[in-house]
């Protein structure tokens, strides 16, 4: 992606990987040395979505209900949205030429648009290691991403090079 941002911006002209990438960077590459800061911080996301339905009526009354509730779980935690739903419906048709009736319907959401730690993922280098090379040290850079890291750490193999 680094390659292709400069690409991108320097009216697509190639420039060297020792133009684009710092030192450590360039070792980095040659060591095979990458962590996906996108896997670190992003889950398989649930989703459900249940409806249950009613109808009924006879020659001059027909009625209509149903509930519903959905649940979508973020890819990044604390992203969620949830929402339940319930809708009546009323026809009356009395005489041939005379028929009206009731639709009524209400909704409640819970949404929790997260932090924005996703695009911070998103434009972290594969290069840029969460700790300073050969030190004990966080890099300043991932200081706002470490809350997501710990959380995942359990559940994702990180290979760290201390």
């Amino acid at each position: 992606m680094a390659r292709e941002s400069v690409r991108a911006s320097n009216n697509n002209v190639y420039k060297s990987d020792s133009e684009i990438f710092t030192s450590s960077e360039l070792k980095a590459i040659e060591n095979n040395n990458y962590f996906d800061w996108l896997d670190a911080v992003t889950h398989t996301a649930l989703m459900t979505n249940h409806t249950v339905s009613a109808a009924g009526g006879n020659e001059v009354t027909t009625y209509a209900i149903s509930a519903g509730y959905y649940y979508e779980d973020g890819m990044v935690d604390p992203e969620e949205y949830s929402r339940y739903n319930l809708r009546a419906a009323v026809d009356i048709q009395p005489k041939d030429y005379l028929k009206f009736g009731i639709n009524l319907y209400g909704a409640h959401t819970v949404r929790n648009t997260g932090t924005g730690i996703l695009t911070t993922a998103m434009r972290m280098r594969p290069t840029y290691l969460i700790w300073l090379p050969g030190k004990r040290k966080l890099n300043i850079l991932t200081v706002d991403i470490i809350p997501y890291l710990h959380k995942r750490m359990r559940q994702i193999k990180i290979r760290i090079i201390i």
